[in-house]
Order: C-alpha cells, then structure tokens, then sequence
C-alpha cells in the first residue's frame, strides 16, 4: 500500500465528518482499494482511497439500490456518508476518489469454523440472495468482466505474448489442459450477487450472518458462484480442500433457500472459480501491469499454484 501522509488523510476525513481524528490505521488486507481505519471521539470510521479503475458513477447507482434493500430486509452493510459538498465521493488534489462510512462493530471469523458456523454461513449466504433479490433494479457491473473466464484467458494470452518476466511451465501446461473444461461450464445468470463473498467479507454476531461488506462488486450473475467463491474461501486449508465443510454451508444454505439441490452442481462450479482465479493470480504476477497487490514478493504465483490445484474431488 503506497504511504498515505497522515495530515492528508486527516484533511480528507474532515471533508466528511467533524470530529477531529485520533487514530489512524492501515488496513493491509484489502487487495483493490487503499483502506484505513480511523478513529474520532470514541467512533470509528473507514475510509477508502477508491482504485482508479472503478467506476464511481456505478457505484453510486448500485448503492442507491442495495442500501434501500439492505434497509428494508435489516441487512447491515457499509453505509457511506456523504462529505461536506453533499457527495459521496471526495476528489482530491490528485484526482483520488475518496469514501468514508462508520465501521460496523461485528464479528468477521477466520477459518477453519465449526460445524454450527459453517451451516450459519450457507444460511447468511440464503438471506443475502434473498435481500439482493429484494432489489427493484439490475446494478451497473462496475467490473462487467468479473467471472468472465473467456476474457481472462484471452487476457493471459495477450499478457504472455508481450511479457519479459520469468515464467512456469508446469503451470501453463495446466492451463492449457482445463481450459476448454472450464469454459464449458455453463451458468444462469439471472440473478443479483454479491460477487466477491470470501470469509472476511461476511459479517456474524450471536452465531448468525447478520450483513456484509465489500459490496462494489455486487452484479448480474450466478449464485452458484457465490456459494462456490464462499466455499473456496472458507473450506480450503493449507492448500487442502475441507468437503464435509462445504456440505455444511450448502446444507445451511438450503435449509431457508427455494433454490434446492445445488450440490450436484457446485463441484465443477467450484473448479471454474479456483481455476479463474488461479489464471488471473498467474497473468498477474507475469504482467507489468498489476490488479492485486502482491503482499510478499512471489504472492501471486504462490496463490496461483495453490487454487490451481484445488479440486472438489
């Protein structure tokens, strides 16, 4: 995360609340904006740097959608507040979109989770689907290629044909023989989803999945890939992956939901995203140009190597 000067920072948050800052913190996990937590009179705030590559005339329209569903179904999510010009994005001298929304005091677990927290999960996941169900219009994608397999591959095509980095040839065979696989899973994707539904974006108290975070990737898509996206971030250990786990949260999951029998199709589902994920890690870390923020030297090829080898069976 490039360093923030923490006088500018706190000019930025003046912009939208009054309380002076005493405390200020960065958030490292984050892998698409620059995020802090910030402290005032006892409060506590977030407040993001909005990567350049987002759209912030979809984000608001998004947010007019989910806030108005979130609100009406008691869902809890990040509540943005708008600055002293009545907007909800700050434009700094830099050209820097900036955003700031209280931090909402809730559990985030880390796994491995129990039996009773796995089944509460796939519930959590239901309601969500319930509330985004709940949403009058379709959002704007503000990444439309998110999920897109084909055009992550062609992405990694173009990349490898103008790249001067070290690259893994094992890897890339691997690629090359699912990649015809991958791109034959078909999927509705009628729904609304949240699109990005790891662990930590999941928010629990008493026991229950109660709201969650991260919503700028909410879209168009398939709810199967939510849960599968769930499932990778929640049951896969050390590399390894947890399938009576996973049962847990699709059991959790169709115990509120209409949508039944979705097991039988999660397993190829769950492939597709490790798979793509995989590509985009790889494509990253042999690219000039970078998406995710590389936490270590070698983050990115290790990640990749890990999802690709994950598998249901």
């Amino acid at each position: 995360m490039e360093r923030i000067d923490e006088q500018v920072l706190k000019q930025i948050c003046k912009e939208f609340i009054r309380p002076e800052v005493r405390l200020i913190s960065s958030n490292s996990k984050g892998l698409i904006n620059d995020t802090f937590l910030v402290g005032a009179e006892g409060k506590m705030y977030v407040v993001q740097r909005l990567n350049r590559n987002m759209n912030s005339d979809f984000l608001e329209f998004n947010y007019g959608l989910y806030s108005k569903a979130c609100e009406e179904n008691n869902w809890l999510y990040p509540k943005w507040i708008k600055d002293s010009e009545g907007e909800y994005f700050y434009t700094d001298f830099d050209d820097d979109k900036w955003r700031m929304y209280p931090f909402i005091s809730c559990e985030i677990l880390e796994k491995p989770l129990s039996k009773e927290r796995l089944f509460s999960l796939g519930q959590g996941l239901a309601r969500m689907h319930a509330v985004f169900d709940s949403i009058d219009d379709k959002p704007k994608a503000v990444y439309p290629m998110l999920h897109n397999l084909s055009h992550y591959f062609d992405e990694y095509n173009r990349v490898l044909g103008e790249t001067k980095e070290e690259r893994d040839e094992e890897l890339e065979k691997i690629i090359d023989d699912k990649i015809d696989s991958m791109l034959d899973v078909k999927l509705d994707t009628s729904s609304v989803i949240h699109a990005d539904t790891k662990l930590s974006n999941i928010l629990f108290c008493n026991g229950k999945v109660v709201g969650s975070i991260d919503m700028d990737t909410i879209m168009p898509g398939s709810i199967l890939e939510d849960i599968a996206d769930c499932i990778r971030s929640s049951c896969v250990y050390s590399g390894r992956f947890d399938k009576e786990a996973a049962e847990q949260i699709i059991k959790g999951y169709e115990s509120i939901s209409s949508k039944k029998e979705i097991e039988k199709d999660l397993p190829r589902v769950f492939e597709k995203i490790c798979f793509e994920l995989a590509l985009r890690y790889y494509t990253d870390s042999v690219s000039e140009i970078k998406y995710f923020k590389e936490i270590y030297p070698g983050y990115s090829r290790e990640r990749a190597k890990s999802l690709m080898n994950t598998l249901w069976g």
